[in-house]
């Protein structure tokens, strides 16, 4: 026994150790020398608490954070937020009371509104010992080491609540000035006290409480989930609140795979370790034969990369993955890519059957550019058939199919991974066309996630994305928007109040907000602000919904797993329908809600094509560039990425249907013949001399020229007005600029790939007749015609009915001269 103590002493943790243990003597020391000096309790209980919070904290935990808010590289201003939250808890050592435990209610509702009868015995307690003893009157919660926190709040939330669910449909939402059902309606303007204590029982924000608290504890922790619902006699919060103050707990073991069924509900159930593999996604490279149930081929586990790999279905030697009891289901999700060398870092795109051409064009680019990481196609069962993978898994990896300007191609790393096993039944419906993004995101099997569309043209080494300052920041990256003059509804301009950390939870876990909105409006200039303040300033003061691209992101999947589904959620719930075109906004504001931080890269959106000049005088230039792309330059000019393909219209079929279109006939008469037509829409890549980089300040910084292609042509405007007579520099608004050659150069080739990939190599004539079919839906030819025959036939009907008219009333007319005249005759007579 000595032996293996001294060779544990002997070893660097054993040292540490030691010095942790000395560093504890030397505070109790410190504790018997103000003993001997009759020192207040008070002060010392605030080197207890100085022990418990430093020595102890560091000797019996070792968290596992990455990303930090406070890191100044991210936000130089974070630190300088909320003076006044900040004074308030440092200035407490405890809290005596709950805010949501007042005269409208006595019930916890949360288990935060336990911790103040806690505090408040360890504070009597404490009062009531002097010098020495106060050592073991215990520790106020907020200092308790992080396993005890997290040990009490799980165990202590049966208690608070025993049917509680994290569905954020069973949820409502309180406000400060207005009140929302679940179904989104809003009931009245301003809410009451006891209503809202009422209603705070079913708040969507206690669901965002109980996702951050997953995260702290099992995330970023990594906590034994097993030791968490072990046993919880020991726990010095329980034991307190049942021994002291006669509060009951239910010591019925709290089943961990039944409480994180709680926790995400829209994961399949499973009953034990040994089920977890049932609801594992279906793995193919394509090719027919797929893996199931978490059962790959032993293959797999020793390659860099599958780009050479060949399926054989008659292989025997599997391995199987082991769902660890001890680890959290997203620890152990995320541990697949421990399986699997290659996994750890890739892409991924969510697609269907509808989005096969861009897919294939995607490919071909893909291939011609050699990317080598893994790609991985997302989809629900249905959503893509097998004649679908087996068209993409063709231009993939086969060499007999033609890619333009491409020699010595390499195969791709292709996979296709089938999410429906692992989505719960009842909830499978909610997903449907963006929405998939987050099945996407969630269940994909690697840590670091490029997120791609099927329609972004990317001009990078997708690694590029991982080793940017802003990533390494913060494990994101996320790029802007066009800046459209669009709000959005009441409700979204309170999220970040609402649903962010409250007082409590930043005071018992430190979990501080991720923005001080006062603080931004008073103290930063616009040129101030980092690029993440400017959208949440625009967002919620400016009223501005468009912020967010979500065409390409990158993700550290494996730490941002719960800000994640935080977004998804907020995305999910009815209420916040109206706070985001699709899915867009969702991203950023879920980890608003969560309290991590997040990178926006700092260049705003633009478009390259040709310059259209509208006004050129000496008081103002003002010139456009209008198409339907949305390009990403960085900050030297050249091009990281663009959104919406390589063709000028990246809808197939569309030439044919906007060619019959009457209400493009202005627009279609500048092309000589619909062949033209059809190259331009269809074949030809879009032009790219010239870039404008638009402005964020004015308002008709983007703007419509044309209707054509779905309605989806923007242009991005460069102003310049001068103020020479009142000896100012002039106003400028947007960049405008002639590409480098070598950036045009790189960006046209792959451009040219994207435009001329034949993909009837690959797709039938069936496939061909599909496509024209939904253009005419999507084109709103269908619908134009319709308007065009009801038109003709009302201006038919107007010129009959006039017509008629005309003609009664000549006969009239012909009939009173007649009359006229007989009368005259009479008269004569």
């Amino acid at each position: 026994m000595r032996v293996s103590i001294i060779r544990i002493l002997k070893s660097r943790k054993g040292i540490r150790t030691s010095f942790k243990l000395l560093g504890l003597l030397v505070v109790l020391l410190i504790i018997v020398g103000i003993s001997h000096h009759d020192k207040s309790s008070a002060e010392l209980l605030k080197n207890i608490d100085f022990f418990t919070f430093t020595i102890g904290n560091n000797l019996f935990e070792a968290g596992h954070f990455k990303y930090f808010a406070n890191n100044k590289d991210w936000n130089p201003h974070y630190e300088d937020y909320f003076p006044e939250l900040r004074q308030s808890i440092a200035e407490k050592q405890f809290l005596s009371s709950s805010e949501n435990i007042n005269e409208f209610n006595e019930d916890p509702i949360s288990p935060f509104d336990s911790i103040p009868d806690y505090d408040n015995y360890i504070h009597d307690q404490a009062e009531k010992s002097s010098s020495f003893r106060s050592l073991f009157s215990g520790s106020y919660f907020r200092d308790l080491d992080a396993f005890t926190k997290c040990q009490f709040y799980f165990n202590n939330l049966y208690q608070t609540k025993p049917d509680w669910n994290n569905d954020v449909h069973e949820h409502g939402l309180v406000l400060n000035t207005i009140r929302v059902d679940k179904q989104g309606q809003k009931k009245e303007v301003k809410v009451d006290e006891k209503t809202k204590m009422t209603m705070r029982k079913k708040d969507l924000n206690l669901v965002n409480e109980r996702l951050r608290i997953y995260d702290f504890c099992f995330i970023k922790n990594k906590f034994d989930i097993t030791k968490m619902f072990g046993s919880i006699e020991h726990n010095p919060v329980v034991s307190i609140l049942e021994s002291q103050l006669g509060r009951k707990s239910d010591r019925n073991k709290i089943n961990p795979l039944e409480f994180q069924q709680r926790m995400f509900p829209y994961l399949q159930k499973f009953e034990s370790a040994k089920d977890f593999n049932k609801i594992m996604p279906r793995y193919s490279r394509g090719d027919g034969v797929w893996y199931e149930k978490g059962s790959f081929p032993t293959a797999f586990t020793s390659f860099s990369t599958y780009s050479d790999y060949e399926s054989n279905p008659s292989e025997t030697a599997f391995v199987d993955f082991t769902y660890d009891v001890k680890k959290s289901i997203w620890t152990n999700w995320n541990s697949i890519s421990d399986l699997i060398p290659s996994w750890k870092r890739g892409i991924i795109i969510s697609m269907s059957d509808h989005q096969l051409v861009t897919a294939l064009k995607w490919l071909a680019a893909a291939r011609h550019a050699k990317v080598t990481l893994p790609i991985f196609f997302m989809f629900k069962n249905d959503d893509v058939s097998k004649e679908t993978m087996h068209k993409l898994h063709r231009v993939a990896r086969s060499y007999d199919v033609d890619i333009p300007n491409s020699k010595n191609y390499p195969k791709l790393d292709i996979w296709f991974i089938d999410l429906k096993p692992s989505i719960e039944t009842s909830k499978v419906n909610e997903f449907t066309k963006y929405k998939n993004k987050w099945l996407a995101l969630l269940l994909n099997p690697l840590k670091e996630v490029l997120f791609l569309d099927t329609d972004t043209v990317n001009y990078m080494d997708p690694n590029f994305y991982f080793e940017t300052e802003q990533f390494k920041n913060t494990g994101t990256l996320f790029f802007r928007d066009r800046f459209l003059n669009i709000g959005k509804s009441e409700v979204c301009s309170q999220i970040s109040e609402t649903l962010s950390p409250n007082f409590q939870e930043s005071f018992y876990f430190g979990k501080l907000p991720l923005f001080d909105n006062n603080y931004i409006l008073k103290n930063l200039t616009e040129t101030d602000l980092t690029t993440e303040e400017l959208v949440f300033k625009s967002y919620f003061d400016n009223n501005i919904q468009h912020e967010l691209e979500s065409g390409l992101m990158a993700l550290d999947k494996e730490n941002h797993i719960i800000p994640l589904l935080i977004s998804r959620n907020l995305n999910l719930y009815k209420p916040f329908a109206g706070c985001s075109h699709g899915d867009k906004e969702f991203f950023w504001l879920g980890f608003v809600a969560s309290g991590a931080p997040f990178s926006i890269y700092p260049v705003r959106a633009g478009t390259v094509g040709e310059v259209l000049t509208e006004t050129d005088t000496r008081e103002r230039v003002q010139k456009r560039i209008c198409n339907l792309q949305l390009v990403h330059f960085a900050e030297d000019k050249s091009i990281l990425w663009m959104n919406g393909g390589a063709n000028n219209c990246k809808f197939p079929g569309f030439a044919a249907a906007d060619w019959q279109n009457p209400k493009l006939k202005g627009y279609i008469s500048k092309f000589e013949s619909f062949e033209s037509f059809r190259d331009y829409y269809e074949y030809l890549p879009i032009k790219t001399d010239y870039g404008i980089i638009a402005d964020g300040t004015m308002r008709s910084s983007w703007d419509k020229k044309f209707n054509h292609c779905k309605n989806i042509n923007w242009c991005a405007v460069y102003v310049k007005t001068s103020n020479k007579l009142n000896f100012e520099e002039d106003e400028v608004h947007g960049e405008l600029f002639r590409l480098d050659p070598e950036v045009k150069r790189t960006v046209d080739d792959l451009n040219f790939v994207w435009a001329t990939f034949n993909v009837t190599q690959v797709i039938t004539d069936q496939d061909i007749k599909s496509i024209k079919k939904a253009a005419r839906e999507l084109s709103g030819l269908d619908k134009a015609l319709k308007e065009e025959a009801e038109k003709k036939a009302k201006e038919e009907a107007e010129k009959k009915a006039k017509e008629e008219a005309e003609k009664k009333a000549e006969k009239e007319a012909e009939k009173k001269a007649k009359a006229a005249a007989e009368k005259k005759a009479e008269e004569e007579n």
